[in-house]
C-alpha cells in the first residue's frame, strides 16, 4: 500500500508530504514537444521550397541564354543567306553585262564582216551564202538577229532560272538545317528542365529523408533517455519508501523508548 501511493508521487512531493498527503503525479507532453514534429516539416518544406525555387531560376537563366545564342545563329545564317543572294544577283549582272558586250562585238564584227569578202571571212560555203542573203536581204539580216538575241535571251532566262533553283535548294537546306537544329536543340533544353527537375526532386526527396532519419533518431533516443529516467525515478521512489517507512519505524521505536523512560520515571516516583 506504501509504495502504491509513493509511485504516484514525485521525490520532491514525498520529502514534503511525510504526513501522508499524497499527491497523484501525471506524465504529459508539452505543446513544443507536441508541434516538434509539425515545426520541422514546415520549416523543411520551406527550406526545399527555396532550394526549387533556386535551381528553376538557375534552368530559366540556362535556358534562356541557349535561346539567345540560337537567337544569334539564325541571325548569322540570314546574313549569310542574304550574302549569298547578293553575291547571285551580282554574278547575274555580271553576267548580263558579258552578254550585252558579247552581243555588241557580234553586232560589230557581223558589220565589218559584212563589209570584207563574205567567202574569205568563213569556213564553209553555207555560211556565205546566208551572209550573203543577210547582205542582200536586210528582212532576214534582221530576223537572224532577232533570233540570236531571242536566243540569247533564253539563255540567259535558262541561267536565271538555273540561279533561281540553285538559290531555293540552298534556301531549303538551310531551312531544314535550321528546323533540325532547332529540334535538337529544343529537345536538348526539354532535357536538361527534365533533369534539372529531377535533380531537385531526388535533392528534395533526399533532404527529406535525411531529416526525418534524424528526427526519427533524436525521437528514440529522447525516448530511451525517458525510459531511462523513468527507470531510475522508480529506483528512487523504491529507496525513498524504504527510507521514509525506515523513519517512521525510528519514530516508533523513539516513541516506545520514550515511554519506557516516562514508566521508569513513573514508577520511581511512585
Amino acid at each position: 500500500m506504501i509504495e502504491e501511493k509513493y509511485n504516484t508521487m514525485t521525490s520532491y512531493q514525498r520529502f514534503s508530504n511525510l504526513n501522508d498527503k499524497f499527491v497523484p503525479r501525471k506524465y504529459n507532453f508539452s505543446p513544443e514537444m507536441k508541434n516538434q514534429t509539425h515545426s520541422f516539416r514546415s520549416s523543411q518544406l520551406s527550406e526545399l521550397t527555396g532550394t526549387t525555387l533556386n535551381q528553376v531560376r538557375k534552368s530559366k537563366k540556362l535556358v534562356q541564354g541557349d535561346v539567345q545564342k540560337l537567337h544569334n545563329r539564325i541571325r548569322m545564317l540570314q546574313l549569310e543567306e542574304e550574302r549569298a543572294l547578293k553575291k547571285i544577283e551580282e554574278t547575274r549582272k555580271k553576267a548580263k553585262q558579258m552578254l550585252e558586250v558579247k552581243v555588241a562585238n557580234e553586232k560589230k564584227r557581223i558589220k565589218l564582216n559584212n563589209s570584207q569578202t563574205p567567202v574569205r571571212n568563213y569556213r564553209n560555203l553555207a555560211t556565205a551564202s546566208i551572209l550573203n542573203d543577210e547582205k542582200e536581204d536586210p528582212h532576214q539580216l534582221h530576223m537572224l538577229q532577232l533570233e540570236r538575241s531571242q536566243k540569247r535571251k533564253q539563255e540567259e532566262i535558262s541561267m536565271i532560272r538555273k540561279e533561281k533553283k540553285l538559290i531555293q535548294k540552298r534556301k531549303q537546306q538551310i531551312d531544314k538545317a535550321y528546323i533540325r537544329k532547332n529540334q535538337e536543340r529544343r529537345n536538348e533544353i526539354q532535357q536538361q528542365i527534365k533533369e534539372a527537375h529531377d535533380r531537385v526532386e531526388s535533392e528534395k526527396k533526399r533532404k527529406l529523408d535525411e531529416k526525418l532519419k534524424m528526427k526519427e533518431k533524436l525521437i528514440l533516443s529522447e525516448a530511451k533517455n525517458i525510459k531511462k529516467r523513468e527507470k531510475e525515478a522508480r529506483q528512487l521512489e523504491l529507496l525513498e519508501a524504504e527510507i521514509v517507512q525506515r523513519l517512521k519505524d525510528t519514530h516508533l521505536q523513539q516513541r516506545e523508548a520514550i515511554q519506557e523512560i516516562e514508566k521508569i520515571f513513573k514508577g520511581n516516583n511512585n
